[in-house]
């Protein structure tokens, strides 16, 4: 077929988005966003070049991006990762292809903005300041936010730099360590979202749109631990989660009316909610794939992922139509256990791997750091030593096999050359 889909910063996670419209019969080109993307985005996750017929490195000016992607039949313009997100709704709308409101690019990347926009829609939203200085934030927290507050940069991406405040000391640390500095994804951070920390249970909901039509393709419950190795908090485990229930209706019902409120009416997003009060707030929305290779976990615990659905949204939009509001059944149990350092230093050896693949529930193993390599201890998202993705019939052998894996890292999964003090 001729027709092409373009592809920015199609990387980490986003490889997986080429291998599924070629796949499908199409051809892709990739985007890249920026001449120096950061190391996050290129790494071993880089995006794979034998997928694309061809590439274009954009420098800033639009104009000749688009000149570039003219040439092609490009029927659709898809972001890879959280760097793609801006850049691909610029070329979409340019181009004249399906894209999301456009007034509201800026929502869909800014956290402050995000906040902004929910709360102008009417749907319940956390009180959010956006400030460069920590008297202004402690003045707004004093006139009647209170203590603790959350402290994060508007656009970076993970928890790099979610910092759990309890108080001015805190406050003043954070305020010291973020402001003027960049983040994972190279921007300065010129201000700071600070929010009061609102306390409930996480969740994840990732969902597919076409033409305002949206579709929740997979529901996950996070755990955490909070206070844990210095940081506010590091992620533990996730459940996939059935379609259905109470909750899920509640989270679904929300998490469509913030699509609507931030103007995403095509493509993949990936809302981050909490249930405070038995009721869902929201943390923010990523307008790309849900990361951290999930669509591939739940394509073997449903048949069907985040990424077919997006496919699906752009080649057969009739088909993905009609069938949007069928919820996903599970197969199996998915839980992803998020592993965890508390140390740092060079990691020697792995001595206790091979009792995980034994596991009567192991799919998978994702290492972010090898014998030979520098482990950290994990602080936030981007210093898990690795994730193991387990799927079984049977839940409560997933909770045991949970628990043996903390065992292990307990009792010496990890060798490492302790740093001198």
């Amino acid at each position: 077929m001729n027709k092409v889909i373009a592809i920015v910063d199609g990387c980490s996670t986003g490889v997986l988005i080429a291998q599924e419209f070629n796949r499908s019969g199409f051809r892709c080109v990739h985007v890249q966003s920026s001449a120096n993307p950061p190391r996050i985005m290129t790494g071993a996750g880089g995006y794979h070049a034998h997928e694309y017929m061809a590439t274009v490195v954009h420098d800033g000016n639009l104009q000749e991006t688009v000149a570039f992607l003219s040439t092609f039949e490009v029927i659709a313009v898809v972001p890879g990762v959280e760097s793609g997100v801006e850049l691909a709704d610029a070329l979409a709308a340019a181009i004249g292809v399906p894209c999301n409101h456009p007034a509201l690019a800026s929502a869909r990347r800014d956290k402050y903005q995000m906040a902004m926009a929910v709360r102008g829609a009417g749907l319940r939203s956390i009180p959010t300041l956006l400030t460069r200085d920590v008297a202004h934030a402690l003045s707004w927290i004093h006139g009647g936010i209170g203590f603790p507050v959350v402290v994060k940069p508007p656009k970076s991406g993970g928890t790099d730099g979610v910092t759990l405040c309890d108080n001015a000391d805190a406050l003043h640390e954070a305020f010291s360590a973020l402001v003027g500095k960049k983040n994972i994804l190279l921007l300065v951070n010129e201000a700071l979202v600070v929010q009061p920390y609102t306390s409930g249970v996480e969740y994840i909901v990732d969902t597919v749109s076409s033409d305002g039509v949206h579709q929740i393709t997979d529901i996950w419950e996070y755990g955490k631990r909070l206070s844990f190795n210095g940081a506010s908090f590091v992620y533990d485990h996730a459940w996939l989660l059935p379609a259905e229930g109470e909750t899920q209706a509640l989270l679904t019902q929300y998490a469509k009316h913030v699509l609507d409120a931030l103007g995403i009416r095509h493509g993949a997003a990936h809302c981050e909610i909490i249930m405070a009060k038995g009721a869902p707030v929201l943390i923010e929305v990523g307008a790309r794939i849900c990361g951290g290779f999930v669509p591939v976990l739940c394509k073997a615990a449903i048949g069907r992922s985040q990424i077919d659905a997006l496919v699906e949204s752009i080649v057969s939009p009739a088909v993905f139509k009609a069938s949007a509001s069928e919820p996903y059944k599970l197969r199996n149990h998915a839980l992803r256990v998020l592993l965890v350092s508390g140390t740092s230093g060079q990691l020697d050896r792995l001595p206790l791997l091979k009792d995980v693949h034994r596991l009567h529930s192991f799919h998978s193993i994702q290492l972010g750091v090898h014998p030979g390599g520098r482990i950290e201890r994990t602080t936030n998202f981007f210093s898990h030593p690795g994730k193991i993705d387990l799927i079984h019939a049977n839940r409560d052998v997933l909770l045991h096999e949970m628990s043996v894996i903390r065992e292990l890292e307990a009792n010496g999964f990890y060798e490492v050359k302790k740093e001198k003090e």
